[in-house]
């Protein structure tokens, strides 16, 4: 049975190429994208998936019901920001994000940052706290930089289950937190694989107040601390990190407060003497 394509090209949109084979005819449609020319557009017939420069492209059927949000930086690539459901202008990015989180499910969700650098004029922070939320990176090639002195962090996270992991924290030697896990009463907050930068010396690089937590594998540079376990908090670890130029490393003030195989510039400093100080290295960076 003969195949036919239709193309419908939009111009100035700037979102996702989807694909659809009903058995007879495959329909293409350019919906939001930014292409030059259709030329770059392939489809394989008999599995109805769209291609842009030889690469597959996400269809909007793998994104539905999925608790999986993709936002985009100004500066991503040309095809992240084809399949991301949000694209970040370069100018109060905390903002797109702050939206993306609050269209997520009462279960939560994920939120992935595509590579690229996203400017926040303020924190990003759960105005109503969010339960079982993931903001995950690309490594150190997603930054979120702050780029003024407004609000206390650059991330702040208040609810139970959260993680944030795989990206650079670019304080920006502006009086700011990085990373703040923090409410009291709330339990388990993650933050593992980030690299925290230019902590002003009068701020924290990352600072967790829920009991149950765990900071792992980050790297942290500047501050007056660049870990802490805030008071009260209780049954957290702190392991596998590295911690330069900051005036106190890592300070533990709780209970059952695990710091352990750390390697720092200063000092590791136990406050109410239950936490337990394992391995940790001081080094020459």
């Amino acid at each position: 049975m003969k195949k036919t394509i239709l193309f419908l090209v939009i111009l100035f949109i700037s979102k996702l190429i989807y694909a659809q084979d009903d058995g007879s005819n495959v329909t293409v449609a350019v919906d939001d994208v930014n292409i030059s020319a259709v030329d770059n557009v392939n489809i394989k017939t008999n599995t109805g998936k769209a291609y842009y420069n030889n690469k597959e492209i996400a269809t909007k059927d793998d994104l539905k019901g999925s608790a999986t949000i993709m936002i985009a930086a100004s500066d991503a690539t040309a095809r992240s920001k084809a399949i991301a459901d949000y694209v970040c202008s370069g100018t109060n990015d905390q903002v797109t994000i702050l939206t993306a989180m609050n269209t997520l499910a009462s279960t939560g969700g994920k939120i992935q940052l595509t590579e690229g650098t996203f400017n926040f004029s303020d924190r990003l922070i759960d105005d109503t706290p969010i339960n079982n939320l993931t903001i995950s990176g690309m490594g150190n090639a997603t930054i979120l930089k702050k780029i003024a002195s407004v609000g206390d962090a650059v991330v702040l996270l208040r609810g139970n289950d959260v993680v944030v992991e795989d990206l650079q924290v670019d304080c920006n030697n502006l009086i700011t937190e990085g990373v703040k896990i923090y409410n009291a009463g709330k339990v388990r907050g993650i933050v593992r694989n980030v690299k925290v930068v230019n902590v002003h010396s009068s701020s924290l690089g990352i600072w967790l107040q829920n009991d149950y937590s765990l900071v792992l594998n980050c790297f942290v540079s500047g501050g007056s601390r660049g870990i802490a376990a805030g008071a009260n908090v209780k049954n957290c670890i702190i392991q596998g990190n590295m911690v330069v130029s900051a005036t106190i490393s890592i300070r533990a003030n709780g209970t059952n407060i695990l710091v352990a195989n750390n390697l720092v510039t200063s000092t590791v400093q136990a406050v109410t003497g239950s936490e337990k100080l394992v391995n940790n290295y001081t080094i020459t960076p």
